[in-house]
């Protein structure tokens, strides 16, 4: 009797380790780190892309920044980049859908992060999404986008800059007001998903 629940014990306690074993095969991350492209800036750092069965993490450490400036961070998804307006990969505005309320366009984008730079010029930006897939051969574009001095006195300003690309074309007014200060693109990091 003794021996039989000694043995009942050691296989549930296999079955467990096993069990475990499965669960942590099945969300292990598979991360990709590319070095950030500037876009007329002089903003470096590194860009991380993890995804794994529950979906997609993201993080960039960013150097030279602009201390006391906002920046964001937005993930775009293009499932099939083949079909760019611009050619095979070379995915823009009009393939998110930036102008026109009524397309049904290639790309998604999502903020991801946001920050007041400190007076180091050093930020991690950092976001996930819980059940985003990502289809072979689809892209992930990470962007940091630059909006200035933060407002400091006008609460309604500040959290459009810290909340919305401050971009009109992609959508007035909730993704930009037309005659405010715009949002620009600072740094970029793209991933082809194999």
């Amino acid at each position: 009797m003794k021996r039989r629940l000694s043995m009942s014990v050691s296989l549930i306690l296999l079955l467990g380790l096993g069990m475990m074993y499965s669960l942590a095969v099945a969300t292990a991350d598979d991360c990709d780190k590319q070095a950030l492209v500037p876009l007329g800036t002089d903003t470096q750092g590194t860009a991380t892309l993890c995804v794994n069965t529950k979906g997609v993490r993201a993080n960039i450490k960013a150097r030279e920044l602009t201390p006391g400036n906002v920046y964001t961070f937005w993930l775009g998804y293009v499932d099939r980049p083949d079909l760019c307006a611009m050619g095979p990969g070379a995915c823009e505005g009009a393939d998110f859908g930036f102008g026109n309320p009524s397309a049904n366009p290639l790309g998604v984008l999502g903020r991801m992060d946001s920050v007041v730079a400190d007076k180091n010029g050093k930020e991690k930006f950092v976001g996930r999404v819980r059940g985003l897939r990502l289809s072979g051969g689809s892209q992930v574009i990470f962007v940091i986008r630059w909006h200035g001095q933060a407002v400091t006195n006008d609460n309604r300003r500040r959290a459009r800059q810290l909340l919305t690309p401050q971009d009109p074309p992609a959508g007035a007014p909730s993704l930009g007001v037309v005659g405010e200060p715009e949002g620009s693109d600072n740094a970029v990091a793209i991933f082809n998903i194999p």
